[in-house]
């Protein structure tokens, strides 16, 4: 049975057949994919795009206050939901997406990024924010080319469904990341005789990847001679939605667990054999079991990155690593395998599970009775601070507001000093639960991305971003976007007046020679109710207490500046077990 509706042919099994120009294909291209939302900042060019999204029930546009503030937020989106867009116009609007892109891809966040390009007849002639690479005109594919997957500016209006369709796909197959549609002015407007499929035809790109039977076999001997051998979970885990298959394997393997702080969450903090996250922001136990006790490391979507492994630390290259990545690059890269399988984790621990060898290892380890005395002996999540100055101190100011932090909330930790205290003391027991952009490490990014995260949340989760005054100077007018559109965050400023990791830095490298890191002085309670938040500024555990927990009731934007000792930092001071 086919309708006619506007002039378009509708089949049975949902596909559309007609004539449909440019912004008509790319919207219905995007909601098919099932992204609900383009974040980003209008561009004349980009208006007859714009304008086909304000038409349709099924996407809408979220009005960023930057074009980087957009992609941070497609990127917070990205994480809950799976895939998200964001746009920009061409020129300087592609440029200043640039940062939030190369955040998404060092960090695996699929996103179809959208620039607007001159009409085609004007190529060349140096129109205003040519973006071609003409003359001297930025070139928007080259730009983008070394910080997506895949980049393409779309010549004909007919090529556009080919084009979307195969970032769309090449976006989330493999080890996803961004992609980048760059679309001269005359193709929104012009049309195409096109059937645009349902969803359900839209295919991932293969892999390329075999799982080798072989390389299992080679997995269960390393494991078989080892005496204490440990899984590490990192970000492929949470990324691939294999947190469910990791706990099975762990019941079956009863061997302890550690985890990268980009994979904080894909294995639960709370569980008897965690040991939390490894390295500079990291659990002890993790680190006294990962880099001195154990002698077999099972890694699990692990890059080794430089903050998870101390800097490279030379003692992991004596330990037998199994390393499985869907990426073959990282296999290796950073420190010697004993066995490495190319294959998406998603694929290749559901056939561990049925390895009739696996049954062999049932019972075979007993490490919860070690792990629990090394927990009573270094800590874990249970920590007071020795400090010599009332004033308050950053770590208390995080266990407050751990306490208001349920099993189903999100925590996004923005780049700083700060991220220390939250690593250390916020537990995190489901994935995506805990995020921080740890590739490229943008300040500022986890201020806007908890607005993506906050509109892809599940309802009755609470947003938590905890940053510091220094991110929230640079992208802190995103709380503008939360107001527009209704998004309940809660930003937890801890406020130091200095750019607290760099001044830690400068007091040893530079022998207290401080140069471009003390902040001024800001009401940034006052400033968020000038953008119309709701604003507190508090000054000891008890105001903190008193404005979180008006906040968690009150289901809107919240900022609260909390006031913190300026000459606090991790190495200050000395952890005391509770």
């Amino acid at each position: 049975m086919i309708l006619k509706i506007d002039g378009l042919k509708i089949y049975e099994d949902g596909s559309l057949e007609g004539n449909l120009t440019g912004s008509d294909i790319l919207t219905k291209y995007l909601i098919r994919a099932g992204i609900e939302y383009v974040f980003g900042v209008p561009g004349a060019l980009m208006l007859p795009f714009l304008d086909r999204i304000y038409e349709d029930e099924n996407i809408d546009m979220i009005q960023a206050t930057h074009e980087q503030s957009a992609a941070f937020m497609a990127d917070g989106y990205a994480r809950i939901r799976g895939i998200s867009a964001c746009c920009g116009t061409m020129g300087p609007g592609a440029l200043n997406l640039v940062t939030g892109v190369a955040s998404a891809y060092m960090d695996s966040v699929p996103i179809i990024v959208i620039t607007s390009q001159v009409y085609a007849s004007d190529i060349g002639k140096g129109a205003c924010q040519e973006g071609t690479g003409e003359g001297r005109t930025p070139n928007h594919n080259k730009i983008f080319e070394s910080i997506t997957k895949y980049s393409v500016r779309i010549q004909t209006v007919d090529q556009l469904p080919l084009f979307v369709e195969k970032a769309i796909r090449i976006a989330k197959a493999g080890r996803p990341g961004p992609v980048h549609l760059d679309i001269p002015a005359n193709i929104f407007l012009e049309s195409a005789y096109v059937r645009i499929c349902p969803n359900k035809n839209l295919q991932l790109l293969p892999d390329n990847i075999v799982n080798s039977s072989s390389s299992i076999e080679e997995m269960f001997d390393v494991l078989d001679e080892a005496k204490f051998p440990i899984i590490l979970s990192g970000n492929g885990v949470r990324i691939s939605n294999s947190h469910s298959y990791l706990l099975e394997l762990v019941k079956t393997l009863n061997i302890p667990v550690a985890t990268t702080y980009m994979g904080k969450g894909s294995f639960p903090e709370e569980h008897s054999l965690a040991l939390g996250c490894i390295g500079a922001y990291g659990q002890e136990i993790a680190n006294k079991i990962v880099f001195e006790e154990c002698d077999c490391i099972l890694a699990l979507g692990v890059s080794f990155q430089e903050f998870a492994t101390f800097g490279w630390r030379k003692e992991l290259s004596s330990k037998k690593i199994i390393q499985i990545d869907i990426d073959v690059s990282e296999i290796g890269k950073n420190y010697p395998v004993a066995v490495g399988i190319n294959a998406d984790l998603r694929t290749i621990l559901p056939q561990i599970l049925k390895q009739t060898r696996l049954a062999s290892f049932n019972k075979r380890f007993n490490f919860e009775e070690l792990v629990s005395g090394l927990k009573d002996k270094y800590g874990y999540y249970s920590y007071r601070f020795v400090s010599n100055n009332s004033t308050l101190q950053p770590e208390e100011a995080i266990m407050e507001i751990s306490n208001f932090v349920n099993s189903n909330d999100i925590v996004c930790v923005d780049v700083g000093e700060h991220a220390y205290w939250t690593q250390l003391l916020i537990k995190s027991n489901s994935p995506n639960s805990f995020i921080i952009n740890g590739g490229l490490g943008s300040m500022g990014h986890g201020i806007v991305a908890s607005v993506g995260v906050a509109l892809a949340a599940d309802k009755g989760s609470k947003v938590f971003c905890i940053c510091g005054d220094g991110g929230f100077l640079m992208t802190g007018n995103s709380v503008n976007t939360a107001v527009k559109y209704k998004i309940p965050v809660i930003w937890c400023i801890i406020n130091n007046s200095c750019y607290g990791a760099n001044k830690r830095l400068q007091e040893t490298m530079l022998k207290k020679r401080f140069i471009g890191t003390e902040l001024p002085s800001v009401d940034f309670a006052s400033y968020s109710t000038s953008l119309g938040a709701t604003g507190y500024t508090v000054e000891n555990t008890i105001e903190l207490n008193s404005a979180i927990n008006k906040a968690c009731k009150s289901n809107v934007p919240v900022v609260i500046d909390i006031l913190v000792d300026k000459e606090a930092g991790p190495s200050k001071r000395k952890k005391i077990n509770q």
